[in-house]
């Protein structure tokens, strides 16, 4: 029931901004211009990215407190645990946001924007500042993860994403600039961080009663936080390494035709994410006393995943020209339709991987999905540096996709290495799973829209039907 509870609590505060973001989104392009929208989403990106910068320490601290309160919650252990992370995340943030401001400059000439360089460049040094604030409050997020305090992430949550969107638009309604959207996402990040932390604080009585660090945590953060740090990196930098390289080897004006597809998919994330953020320290407590609870939720989540993810991306992908000509226009549709079909099949992928990386990540095996990550990040740099010159913004998008697979694939092997005890899924379920949803998203392809609808409505609907007749197949080997 907690799982579930907080699961819809998150799912509440990463959703609560997608309605506002569809209403601005237009309003923003339009007013902005194709260029200057791509780099407001390339602030959006530098924002919401940073926060992965902290050497995993954020991620590290809510894995080695769900397992200290698992074990036998000392509240000096506990205390100097916190009061060790807090520290070393702040100057990880002060060194961090120095260093976005001077590569400021650099960033926007390698983008290439003559014509809105300087502003770029100004707003990207002004949000720099925002960098302490946005690790700080990972970090006290971090903390109430441990505690499954989800209603009070979500409590912050809520007000900040959708600040975070409506606060970029009403600045550049009034005539704003790019600084001024900078500043005004620096005041939420920072207004967050102080709530986040002073939740946190008054959530653990150990952390007031014991707030000095200790040298003993300095170790066990920094090496589950190294490889935590280069999986935390990698990844979220292979979802927005191919906006920047669009730019790069086409123009700034082409990219929006990608940016604004993936701004629709890259929302979905918040449907498996918003459960794995629960299950991180939950996996974490029950991998360290060998709960076979492991096994049940693993394969429950499983199942909700693909009955929530594959349905909504389906849609997506088949009705890409329909969703594309009402949001953006006809004109738009042309260059960024295929875009969205080809990124909604890599998304659904995206969506499924998250279950075996957070198992991963919780049993203190993420060397195993950082050495994955760069060896993927290398052959993805390749592949776009290809491709997309000359097969264009829906090249990228496809290379994008098939990388989303791959890495799917690759983290259910790696978890059957790591954990050959713990069967969550069977291996005929997931072949299964790629041969359907594979024939499903085919129906892309289709030219009249009748057809695709009725493609839609038949494969939701043998699904269901399958899923109600063998549960089992999405259930644990294991019986």
């Amino acid at each position: 029931m907690r799982i579930a509870l907080g699961t819809a609590l998150n799912l509440l505060g990463l959703a609560a901004p997608l309605p506002v973001a569809l209403w601005a989104i237009p309003d923003l392009l339009s007013s902005l211009g194709a260029e200057r929208f791509t780099w407001l989403s390339i602030l959006w990106a530098l924002s919401a990215y940073s926060g992965v910068l902290d050497l995993g320490v954020a991620r590290a601290l809510t894995q080695h407190l769900a397992t200290e309160l698992a074990r036998s919650a000392v509240p000096q252990r506990v205390g100097s645990l916190c009061a060790t992370a807090m520290m070393l995340i702040g100057l990880l943030g002060l060194v961090l946001g120095a260093g976005l401001v001077l590569s400021a400059g650099p960033l926007v000439t390698w983008l290439g924007s003559p014509d809105h360089q300087q502003e770029a460049q100004s707003a990207v040094a002004v949000l720099a500042c925002a960098v302490p604030a946005m690790l700080l409050g990972a970090a006290g997020r971090g903390v109430l993860e441990a505690l499954l305090a989800f209603g009070r992430i979500n409590a912050v949550r809520v007000p900040a994403g959708i600040l975070t969107v409506l606060g970029p638009w009403s600045a550049v309604m009034q005539g704003g600039s790019l600084v001024d959207v900078a500043w005004v996402l620096v005041a939420i990040r920072t207004a967050a961080m102080v709530a986040w932390v002073g939740l946190a604080w008054r959530a653990m009585p150990a952390w007031r009663a014991h707030p000095a660090g200790s040298r003993q945590w300095l170790r066990p953060l920094l090496r589950s936080g190294s490889w935590l740090t280069v999986g935390n990196l990698v990844g979220p930098l292979m979802g927005y390494l191919d906006r920047f390289m669009v730019a790069a080897l086409l123009t700034v004006t082409a990219a929006a035709h990608y940016v604004a597809p993936q701004e629709i998919v890259s929302k979905l994330w918040i449907l498996p994410g918003a459960l794995m953020a629960v299950l991180f320290p939950t996996f974490a407590a029950q991998i360290l006393t060998r709960s076979r609870d492991v096994e049940r939720i693993g394969a429950q989540a499983m199942h909700w995943i693909i009955l929530v993810c594959l349905p909504l991306c389906l849609a997506l992908a088949l009705f890409s020209t329909e969703i594309i000509s009402q949001w953006l226009g006809s004109d738009f549709a042309v260059h960024a339709a295929r875009v969205l079909a080809w990124m909604a099949w890599g998304m659904f992928w995206g969506c499924v991987a998250q279950l075996p990386f957070t198992l991963l990540q919780s049993g203190d095996a993420a060397a195993l999905t950082a050495k994955l990550h760069v060896a993927e990040l290398l052959v993805f740099v390749v592949a776009l540096g290809a491709v997309v010159p000359g097969a264009g913004v829906e090249g990228a998008a496809a290379v994008w996709a098939i990388r989303c697979f791959i890495d799917a694939g690759c983290l259910f092997l790696l978890c059957r290495m790591r954990f050959p005890d713990l069967r969550p899924w069977s291996g005929a379920s997931l072949l299964a799973l790629v041969l359907s949803s594979t024939l499903m998203f085919a129906g892309s392809w289709l030219s009249s829209v009748e057809l695709r609808a009725a493609w839609c409505l038949l494969c939701i609907g043998l699904m269901c039907w399958f899923a109600r007749r063998r549960p089992a197949m999405f259930r644990s080997e294991r019986r």
